[in-house]
C-alpha cells in the first residue's frame, strides 16, 4: 500500500544567500554540513549567531555561549571550559527550550 507524502511547510524562512556562503566560509565543515541540512528548520538568527561566534574565536580563543533572548544575540565569553560548561547549564536549568550555540575556540588554541 502507498502512502501519500505531504511535505511540511519549513518551520522558519530559508537561510539568506550571504547566510549560506558565510556557513560555508567560516564553519568547519562537519557543523557547516550540520547547519545547511537544518535550513528551514533552523531560525536563520540563531545560524548566523552561530557563524559570528566562529569568526570570533578564530580572532580571539574562548569558549563562547549565544542565545537569543526577546531577539536579540547575547554572547557570553569565557577564559575555560569549565565555566562555559557551568553557564550553559545554568541557562538550560532556566529555560530550557533556549536554543544556545556553543563555540569552543579554545579547542584551536595554540
Amino acid at each position: 500500500m502507498k502512502k501519500n507524502f505531504t511535505p511540511q511547510e519549513p518551520r522558519f524562512s530559508s537561510f539568506p544567500d550571504e547566510l549560506v556562503v558565510n556557513i560555508m566560509s567560516y564553519v568547519p565543515l562537519n557543523r557547516a554540513q550540520q547547519l545547511l541540512y537544518q535550513n528551514g528548520e533552523m531560525d536563520p538568527q540563531i545560524a548566523e549567531l552561530e557563524v559570528d561566534l566562529h569568526q570570533e574565536a578564530a580572532k580571539t580563543p574562548a569558549l563562547y555561549v549565544g542565545y537569543l533572548k526577546d531577539n536579540k544575540a547575547c554572547v557570553e565569553t569565557f577564559p575555560d571550559s569549565d565555566e562555559g560548561g557551568k553557564r550553559v547549564a545554568e541557562l538550560k536549568e532556566t529555560d530550557n527550550d533556549l536554543e544556545i550555540v556553543v563555540v569552543d575556540g579554545l579547542a584551536t588554541k595554540p
